[in-house]
């Protein structure tokens, strides 16, 4: 066997197990957004606890909230959230598929892992500031089962799912099976 014929064998090979691995468009904002609100509440009540008096606690959670969540939803790099299915390539047959804990896990990277250190690091010595970054956390999560939720009502209506490769930029789709009742 010649070089560029081994070459062309492994290059087959290769790119044969190098199935796209994909993730459905709503399900990380959709998988991650209870565990963004549940850390939320988490550093409320730590600020809570730790003295910070729970009316003042709520309303700086609130604001906390109210402008990461914001800020979340008007990202200009939220590109593929506005995608249409006409723009997405057909899901390959060999494609795999992620499971739900993993994209959860993998959501949760750096954003989400981020504010949760910052707000425990916080409550040791600034609680309102401990109490606005859980709020921020929260306000991910809202915003992610915003985003999440819309795309999943766009899927629905036009009979498809959506799914983006893992890691890269391509977005797939696939007719979405419907169950007859």
């Amino acid at each position: 066997m010649t070089a560029d014929a081994a070459s062309e064998s492994n290059d087959t090979s290769r790119g044969a197990s190098e199935a796209p691995r994909l993730v459905g468009l709503s399900t990380a904002p959709l998988a991650v957004a209870p565990i963004r609100i549940g850390l939320g509440l988490l550093g409320l009540a730590g600020a809570g606890l730790r003295g910070l008096s729970w009316g003042v606690a709520g309303a700086e959670f609130a604001l906390g909230t109210a402008v990461f969540a914001f800020a979340a939803l008007a990202d200009p790099r939220r590109r593929f959230f506005r995608l249409k299915d006409e723009e997405a390539e057909p899901a390959p047959a060999d494609a795999t598929f992620e499971p739900l804990g993993r994209v959860a896990l993998l959501a949760t990277y750096p954003s989400t892992l981020g504010l949760a250190a910052l707000t425990g690091v916080s409550l040791g010595f600034n609680t309102a500031l401990a109490a606005v970054l859980a709020g921020g956390a929260a306000g991910l999560g809202v915003a992610g089962a915003i985003t999440g939720a819309l795309i999943a009502m766009g899927e629905r209506a036009e009979g498809v799912r959506l799914y983006v490769e893992r890691g890269g930029r391509r977005l797939f789709v696939r007719e979405a099976i419907r169950e007859t009742t």
